[in-house]
């Protein structure tokens, strides 16, 4: 089933991301793996220690290291923050990204929805602060402890996670570790919490096809996850599956 839409010039579109889809059974969202395997890994990032967090919530999950940058040249005391981790009975190596953190950081992320997005391959568009974001963290340490982690770990799948601003961030390393061949879209589990629109709607049809388990938790009273909002040409879009 597709949906017609009108753009701004009246002109007709069909799109079939405004059409309700079930996800693949064999791919089916699990509320106890997101509400009490995954939201912990969350919490800890909001902690003085994830390791301390882990150890009470997820006991047999290992904290690695943090990664804590400043993610806007203009204002180098807005830092974005993310930690890695493994855990040898689900054998997944987690990735793990905060949300916003301040007003400062806030009123970045609202300016830079009006900046150009930059390309995601030949699949769409990403908007420039949440790129911007993940290369930060990555060459800031998360490669490193990525790579690291991929080659002790040869056999684990990868769980990527995020809330707000975090959330978007996972979005995009989930894309980039797929693109660069260091995962398949099968052996990541994508699940954030809060999270805006990151891209566009070929971002989001690319991601769409790319990834079987990838699940948006929302609160309905949380305008985050409806920003950017859908106006003028740029056709943000989310991606699948919201919960």
């Amino acid at each position: 089933m597709w949906k017609i839409e009108f753009d701004l010039l009246g002109m007709q579109e069909v799109l079939s991301l405004n059409c309700p889809r079930d996800p693949d059974p064999a791919y089916a969202y699990n509320e106890t793996f997101a509400r009490y395997y995954l939201l912990p890994f969350v919490a800890g990032v909001y902690a003085k220690s994830p390791d301390i967090c882990l150890k009470n919530q997820v006991p047999h999950a290992s904290f690695y290291k943090n990664v804590k940058v400043a993610c806007a040249k203009e204002t180098p005391d807005v830092t974005c923050h993310g930690y890695t981790s493994w855990d040898p009975v689900e054998q997944a190596i987690i990735i793990t990204f905060q949300g916003t953190d301040g007003g400062f950081q806030m009123t970045d992320e609202i300016l830079s929805f009006f900046v150009h997005k930059v390309a995601f391959f030949d699949d769409g568009y990403l908007f420039k602060y949440f790129n911007d974001a993940f290369f930060f963290l990555w060459n800031g340490g998360l490669e490193q402890q990525v790579r690291t982690l991929r080659y002790q770990y040869p056999d684990y799948k990868v769980y990527v996670t995020g809330h707000s601003l975090g959330a978007a961030i996972a979005a995009i390393t989930a894309s980039y570790l797929v693109k660069w061949n260091m995962w398949t879209g099968e052996n990541v589990r994508l699940v954030t919490f809060g999270q805006p629109r990151t891209g566009d709607y070929d971002f989001a049809t690319w991601h769409d096809a790319t990834f079987p388990y990838s699940y948006r938790l929302v609160h309905q009273n949380d305008p985050v996850p409806h920003v950017p909002p859908r106006l003028g040409p740029d056709r943000v879009f989310h991606h699948r599956f919201e919960v």
